[in-house]
């Protein structure tokens, strides 16, 4: 496919953070992320269109020597079986430099009944190398699957090698059932071992073989938060699980140690901050390291939102306020936990449209804000970000659209030197007022051309692009 962009930038002399910086936005027509991550090991943007059983990818390239980033859609896409998925969620394995990826479709039984399934596949730079089936129907008259109902209320990932581990797990929680799944995966995509194991009764026994004739249909009715109800940080030790089971009480953060067999330990009340918001936890994220977990609210009331910050270690609460709601997403810096992106919008009630921004934080500081998008509608799926801390890169993927960010210098490693150390541009002159030289970049049949201005000594400019 065409290059979809190429951009010439200025980096920054002096090393350390800056602040967000719009480097392009990427029109997409018909692109509907459930997931995106950054393969560290080729710098792809690796996008998981779960509803389009599709995974595609997004090159990045950055040449050292012009300053340059060029953005390419890959010719390849992986898909499975072609069914439509849902409660995606995708990973990067920077110790296998594998990519993880879950999905939950539908299937039939050998007697033709409905019931739900969940694959975790894995791929390798862009292929795909294995799949792990989770209550996968035995293919047999007399066989069934262990739940006709699977609804995914969170997953947690801890990559391989943290503990001395050789393999990644994923723990997943089908909260119709109340049972977490552990899955090892090893380095060639296959599952080492698969346990299941019971935290809670059944919700309700409607929900274990529903909507099959004569009916009643759709008689499962349940609740989930609206964001990832699951949060594992692998940084302690024993790890520990974090869960927001809305159908066990939404105003309280359940934990379990996990390295066996889960052990519940005394959860977490949420209400005397969040309570007046009346929506409790709606979305989980751990920052393994960094001792704190991020519970956040999705919720906005009278002009402010709130996002919850959990002390692991001491068990105390943060109040981290904004004047408008959170998305229920955020982006992590795999390189360092306390650096971290939150998306917030400006939500009219009246027709689901308002201005979406990216608020950056480092520690307990929020150090950066910027608009993505002046006019995101929130009837679509809510945006999911990623980040690329090699390039200090940002991805903030929508509805038909990917918005790209810097944050800093470029930092390394570079793993691909046939990619990014690509031959110098010459200097060029674009006008008689260009005094500083000006840089190219040729991607594909797109021409960059980057003007340079440094009088006003912040190391802005100007970028034209020729077709």
């Amino acid at each position: 496919m065409d290059v979809l962009a190429a951009l010439a930038v200025g980096l920054v002399v002096a090393g350390g953070p800056v602040a967000l910086e719009r480097v392009t936005t990427l029109d997409l027509p018909g692109l509907d992320p459930g997931g995106v991550v950054v393969n560290r090991d080729t710098h792809d943007l690796v996008i998981w269109e779960c509803e389009n059983d599709k995974v595609s990818f997004v090159e990045a390239a950055f040449n050292r020597l012009a300053g340059t980033f060029a953005f390419q859609l890959a010719e390849e896409t992986v898909s499975s079986s072609g069914d439509t998925f849902q409660d995606c969620a995708i990973f990067y394995d920077p110790q296998s430099r594998l990519v993880h990826y879950v999905g939950q479709s539908s299937g039939t039984t050998s007697f033709s009944i409905n019931f739900e399934r969940v694959f975790v596949w894995s791929l390798r730079d862009r292929a795909s190398i294995g799949a792990v089936f989770i209550n996968p129907d035995g293919d047999t008259p007399s066989s069934a699957p262990e739940d006709f109902r699977f609804v995914i209320n969170g997953i947690g990932f801890k990559p391989a090698g943290a503990d001395g581990n050789a393999n990644a797990r994923l723990i997943i929680d089908d909260t119709i059932k109340g049972n977490l799944h552990v899955v090892d995966v090893d380095q060639f995509g296959n599952s080492t071992a698969i346990n299941r194991y019971s935290y809670r009764a059944r919700h309700e026994s409607s929900c274990q073989w529903p909507d099959i004739d004569p009916g009643p249909f759709y008689s499962c009715s349940f609740d989930t938060p609206d964001g990832s109800g699951l949060a594992l940080d692998w940084g302690r030790s024993p790890d520990e699980l974090f869960m927001a089971d809305h159908l066990f009480n939404p105003f309280l953060v359940r934990r379990f140690q996990v390295n066996g067999a889960p052990a519940e330990a005394a959860s977490i009340n949420v209400f005397d901050l969040s309570g007046s918001f009346g929506t409790g936890a709606q979305s989980l994220h751990a920052l393994p390291g960094d001792d704190r977990l991020l519970v956040l609210t999705a919720a906005e009331s009278f002009d402010e939102g709130l996002i919850i910050e959990l002390d692991t270690s001491s068990f105390g609460l943060n109040g981290i306020f904004f004047d408008f709601r959170d998305l229920r997403a955020v982006a992590v810096d795999p390189s360092d936990p306390s650096h971290f992106f939150v998306p917030v919008q400006d939500f009219e009630f009246s027709t689901s449209v308002g201005p979406l921004l990216v608020r950056e934080f480092r520690g307990q500081s929020e150090v950066a804000s910027i608009l993505v998008n002046s006019d995101y509608d929130a009837s679509f799926n809510d945006p999911v970000l990623a980040f690329d801390p090699d390039y200090q890169l940002l991805y903030v993927a929508s509805e038909d659209r990917i918005d790209v960010f810097r944050t800093g210098q470029p930092q390394g490693p570079f793993p691909n030197p046939d990619r990014d150390d690509v031959e110098a541009p010459s200097p060029v002159s674009i006008g008689s007022g260009d005094r500083f030289g000006s840089a190219v970049a040729l991607a594909g049949n797109l021409l960059a051309v980057g003007a340079p201005n440094n009088s006003d000594g912040l190391n802005t400019g100007t970028v034209s692009i020729f077709r």
